[in-house]
């Protein structure tokens, strides 16, 4: 098994003669942070990590609990960090009628990376060295480790309609959700020039026209819980796993952002705004090589 491969060299990775080690420790950190990889906690048995580091703090030493938490860090750090490069998702098996949680997919130079990001207690590099290089991921996973900072992930929502249905319950409304989702302070509600200014952020922080104003769109993403946005990541971020993007030169369009990026070397040197469908009507995923463009067909 690829955990077994772990301990090629027959050294314990996790634990030192009594207690967790600090990669360990590091470990535990991470499991606990992985919405900030677009990843859920629950797919590596935090809880269990984290009693058995209680525990073995309580009874150091304990040769059954150190050796039960090398198997379980173990473990654990195996989907992690599959999941972290190739997706948790089993995308690949299309004639399922149900999608599998993706196990063992780490390959031999994966491991090998592994072994030496937990031997050398760094494994913020290891983390890097196998996330996709791609510019669009490592956009998005920066942006949302942003938000994240002062905010929780919340099933909690208001539901804000926009100033056509009735003006005064919508500037109500929408004050109530910037407080929620974490954008707005208590204090600032009182001014108009400070909340409408945070307005504006929550605008630009969701791709939308700064104009201050509550349309429908600033109304639809005023009603999504911080919950909504965050499967929303985790989604984005799996699919961008699924398929390297490796061209020295593409053209990539974001369909939530609704743009268009012209991509050379993993940098964008061309950015422009496009039309996506809808949900009943959805613009198409693929890749191709494209042999010609028709810019302009009238």
């Amino acid at each position: 098994s690829l955990v077994k491969q772990l301990y090629s060299s027959g050294k314990a990775l996790w634990c030192d003669t009594s207690i967790l080690n600090s990669t360990a420790i590091n470990f535990l950190k991470i499991v606990t942070d992985a919405s900030f990889f677009g990843l859920d906690s629950n797919l590596y048995n935090l809880q269990e990590l984290k009693n058995l580091n209680d525990t073995l703090l309580r009874v150091p030493g304990n040769k059954t609990l150190l050796a039960k938490a090398e198997w379980e860090f173990s473990k654990s750090s195996i989907s992690f960090f599959t999941h972290l490069k190739y997706g948790f998702i089993n995308h690949d098996i299309s004639d399922s009628l149900y999608y599998q949680l993706k196990v063992d997919s780490l390959k031999q130079e994966d491991i090998e990376q592994i072994i030496k990001s937990i031997e050398n207690n760094e494994l913020p590099s290891g983390i890097e060295s196998l996330e996709p290089s791609f510019y669009e991921y490592k956009n998005l996973v920066n942006s949302w480790k942003i938000f994240l900072q002062n905010r929780t992930i919340s099933s909690t929502r208001i539901d804000v309609e926009s100033l056509k249905v009735d003006s005064f319950d919508t500037y109500i409304k929408t004050k109530e959700a910037l407080i929620l989702y974490g954008y707005l302070d208590t204090n600032l509600v009182k001014t108009d020039s400070g909340w409408i200014a945070v307005l504006k952020q929550f605008q630009l922080d969701h791709g939308l026209k700064e104009d201050g104003r509550v349309g429908g769109a600033s109304a639809h993403a005023l009603s999504r819980s911080n919950e909504d946005r965050w499967l929303s990541v985790m989604s984005s971020l799996e699919t961008l796993k699924w398929k390297k993007k490796e061209a020295k030169f593409l053209m990539y369009a974001n369909i939530p952002s609704y743009t268009l990026k012209v991509v050379e070397n993993n940098e964008i040197k061309e950015q422009y705004k496009t039309i996506v469908g809808r949900t009943i009507n959805r613009t198409p995923v693929f890749d191709a090589k494209m042999t010609y463009l028709i810019v302009n067909p009238y």
